[in-house]
């Protein structure tokens, strides 16, 4: 029998080692969120999204599911529809945000699920997403929508992501 040590010394090697992009030391959460299906981890990246809107006193409803979009934030002007997207850091050194359809909502929430930071939260207009994909010729990968590739510094070359929590000020980009 091996004993408890033993094993202990072999998994800290195999973990200082490896080139494992998440782990329960980098961020629990993240590696918790990295461990769900795509599905659940979307649902869990839209509830987070609503909690934090409500939090700071927004009038924020999850729809969630198949619906078109996942928030509706309403407001004293209109109903603004947000869609959220998550992703994961790729091992390319990516994160890649698909199924965007751009007619269903008013703004887009791209959540990255970061090793070390846990889950960023940046906007994108509607208006700038519909400029990058015209300027930049961009074609829907299917009839799912649009793709988002962003390296892992979470900044995109071509499109305006503008950041919840911007030297310490929050803008959620809700007109």
């Amino acid at each position: 029998m091996f004993t408890d040590q033993e094993y202990q010394t072999v998994i800290d090697e195999i973990e200082t080692s490896s080139k494992q992009i998440y782990s329960v030391q980098k961020n629990a959460y993240s590696y918790y969120l990295r461990q769900l299906e795509n599905d659940k981890r979307g649902e869990a990246a839209e509830k987070l999204v609503a909690n934090r809107l409500q939090f700071h006193g927004l009038d924020a409803h999850h729809i969630g599911g198949k619906n078109p979009f996942d928030i509706e934030v309403r407001t004293s002007r209109k109903n603004v529809r947000v869609e959220c997207k998550s992703a994961v850091l790729q091992p390319s050194d990516k994160y890649v945000f698909e199924g965007i359809k751009i007619n269903c909502f008013d703004v887009l929430y791209v959540v990255f699920i970061h090793p070390v930071e846990g889950a960023v939260v940046k906007s994108i207009s509607k208006h700038d997403l519909e400029m990058w994909i015209l300027e930049r010729n961009i074609k829907p990968v299917s009839e799912r929508g649009y793709k988002i590739t962003v390296p892992s510094t979470m900044l995109h070359k071509y499109l305006t992501m503008v950041s919840w929590e911007k030297d310490e000020q929050l803008n959620f980009n809700i007109g």
